[in-house]
């Protein structure tokens, strides 16, 4: 799909791509979870690779890693958010809306994470 989406907005003369991520492309694999997580940090790969195969035709390639969201993080976890709080789907989605905006014209290659200062702890 990346790649198609891309091939159109080439055309189109640019655009923005923005991938779904998942926290555990980014950290210490868990138990079991070989298969999605070796999934999930191929996402990143992708993500990197693509941005500078895209960057001459103004085509922005990015992911958001969201996580600690609400309806989806058990209460263990969300005691462990930095901020005190879970995420909110709408967060996500302004996260969404700013990187297909001229706001974020000069971002490609990248990863927001959006996940209340989780990854940056030492909680991990």
């Amino acid at each position: 799909m990346t790649q198609l989406a891309g091939r159109v907005m080439a055309d189109e003369g640019g655009g923005a791509i923005i991938l779904l991520g998942s926290s555990a492309g980014l950290h210490t694999a868990r138990r079991q979870a070989a298969a999605y997580t070796t999934s999930k940090a191929g996402l990143l790969g992708l993500v990197r690779s693509a941005a500078p195969e895209l960057a001459p035709f103004n085509v922005r390639i990015n992911a958001i890693i969201a996580a600690n969201l609400e309806g989806e993080t058990s209460p263990e976890q969300a005691a462990q958010v930095p901020l005190g709080r879970l995420g909110k789907p709408e967060e996500v989605a302004q996260a969404m809306l700013f990187l297909a905006s001229e706001a974020a014209a000069f971002i490609t290659g990248q990863a927001l994470v959006l996940d209340g200062g989780w990854a940056a702890s030492s909680v991990l």
